[in-house]
């Protein structure tokens, strides 16, 4: 049977019911195949950049105990001249709302 013949009859009739229901299935299918297409391409690249991360961790060198320790704690001075600028935010915080000026209403 001629596939091109098939598909012209198919176009000339597409009114016809039992043309319809032939149509109809072929765009389900075509729909179902790319949904396939599209789950598996991303189950695909989903485990490429699997690999492509757990072959950069690999390659990384682990780093010992001792090196992370050898650095330095944070002083009590840091954290004073921290805790120092918040208090210094704050009473900056405080004065403006203090001074605020009350908003005209324009209706008025």
């Amino acid at each position: 049977m001629n596939i091109f013949q098939q598909i012209r009859n198919l176009r000339a009739n597409f009114t016809e019911p039992e043309n319809m229901r032939v149509l109809l299935a072929l765009y389900w299918q075509l729909l179902l195949g790319s949904v396939l297409v599209l789950i598996v391409g991303a189950f695909l690249y989903g485990g490429w950049q699997i690999m492509g991360v757990m072959n950069t961790v690999a390659a990384v060198p682990t780093t010992t105990s001792s090196a992370t320790s050898s650095k330095a704690a944070v002083s009590s001075a840091q954290v004073d001249s921290v805790l120092d600028g918040f208090k210094t935010r704050q009473d900056q915080f405080e004065t403006r709302k203090a001074g605020k000026s009350p908003i005209v209403d324009p209706a008025q």
